[in-house]
């Protein structure tokens, strides 16, 4: 089916951490977003394809997006995809693609589809979520959308004689902590808490990623290593042996 030949091809990756004993030293797990999420509930092939497809691989995981583009997976979902997923022997993670849609939060006012931290509703919105789902999970991944460029009134004024990249990364490291681990840890104070970077590491200080400091709020980092074209300007030009420099590059940042 096309749901899950999807799924694979774009969202393959290997887990960090101690791998499970059957599946030797390297761990491998499906990205669901939120919308696969919902059609893999409600799909019966979906789910047993999915299931025999994965298995053939010797994939051993999946991430359970939570929320994306104003998606928000209902709980009793969540619940029972996960059961599914750890039923047959997967190891089962949460994320969350943190950009805007519907009606969560606001939208910044630049190119990309990227939140307006600063704006109270963004803030109200996404601890809710992340309070809601944490109770269901014991690892969740903020995927790589935490960062702005937004130039608003709002951020202007909070912005003061800051440069706009100074204002974002002290933004978006505030925002780290109050908005995603500290509701987590209300929710769930045991859960391990993962931020992955995005690929495009040279443009970091600009948008919000502070490399030196945003990680110490999280358990774990998780670095952006997705393929990327080469060839097209829609992906950036990016080669993808950048996915093992962005690694050791921030290894050796955060140790």
């Amino acid at each position: 089916m096309r749901f899950f030949g999807v799924l694979i091809a774009a969202s393959l990756m290997v887990a960090a951490g101690p791998a499970r004993a059957d599946v030797g030293p390297v761990s491998l797990s499906a990205y669901m977003t939120a919308r696969q999420v919902e059609t893999f509930a409600d799909d019966a092939d979906a789910r047993e394809e999915g299931l025999a497809r994965l298995q053939d691989l010797q994939y051993s995981g999946v991430v359970l997006e939570i929320y994306r583009s104003g998606r928000v997976v209902p709980l009793d979902t969540l619940a029972y995809v996960r059961d599914f997923w750890e039923d047959r022997g997967f190891t089962v993670k949460a994320g969350i693609a943190t950009v805007p849609g519907g009606d969560i939060g606001v939208p910044d006012d630049g190119p990309l589809t990227w939140f307006n931290w600063e704006h109270p509703k963004t803030q109200e919105d996404m601890i809710r979520i992340m309070e809601d789902a944490a109770p269901l999970f014991d690892v969740i991944i903020v995927d790589d959308f935490l960062c702005t460029h937004d130039t608003s009134e709002m951020s202007d004024e909070a912005r003061g004689d800051r440069s706009w990249g100074e204002y974002r990364r002290e933004l978006m490291t505030e925002m780290g902590e109050r908005l995603f681990v500290e509701p987590v840890r209300r929710a769930n104070p045991d859960a391990t808490i993962i931020l992955k970077y995005p690929q495009w590491y040279d443009k970091f200080e600009q948008f919000g990623y502070d490399a030196a400091e945003l990680w110490r709020h999280f358990d774990l980092i998780w670095v952006g290593t997705e393929t990327r074209s080469q060839y097209e300007q829609r992906f950036g030009f990016v080669q993808p042996y950048q996915g093992f420099i962005n690694y050791r590059w921030l290894g050796s940042v955060v140790g």
